[in-house]
């Protein structure tokens, strides 16, 4: 999901862009074509990147699992942490730099887990309060 969300504001814009150039066209039988998100030019780069069918496909991350998405997913796996959990998580992976970020983000996951309702779409749920 990193690759498609359009920055820190994107995780809604991610979920759809997910839908409609990927699993949309997959579900389909047809090739999926996308572009890559860049964080630091904050725009999508201009070379696409592609997928088929035939290979299979894990898709993770943030709004990767929607009332949508998961009628077209074959699995569907929820991974839940505490936010102190996640709060370590993500400042740790990028040593740091991103902290500031970390509220805008949660919020984010918060209405957009609330509205879809993911962790009750899994077919498994993984918790590690």
């Amino acid at each position: 999901m990193e690759d498609l969300y359009s920055g820190w504001s994107g995780l809604n814009e991610g979920a759809l862009y997910l839908l409609r150039e990927i699993l949309i066209p997959l579900n389909n039988n047809q090739a999926a074509y996308w572009k890559i998100f860049d964080w630091e030019k904050d725009s999508r780069v201009e070379n696409l990147s592609s997928f088929e069918k035939t290979t299979p496909l894990i898709i993770e991350g943030c709004g990767s699992l929607s009332q949508a998405s998961a009628e077209i997913a074959d699995y569907r796996i929820w991974v839940e942490a505490g936010e102190s959990i996640r709060r370590q998580r993500f400042s740790e992976r990028d040593q740091g730099i991103f902290d500031e970020y970390f509220d805008k983000w949660a919020k984010q996951e918060d209405e957009f887990y609330s509205t879809h309702r993911s962790a009750e779409l899994a077919d498994l749920r993984i918790s590690n309060h």
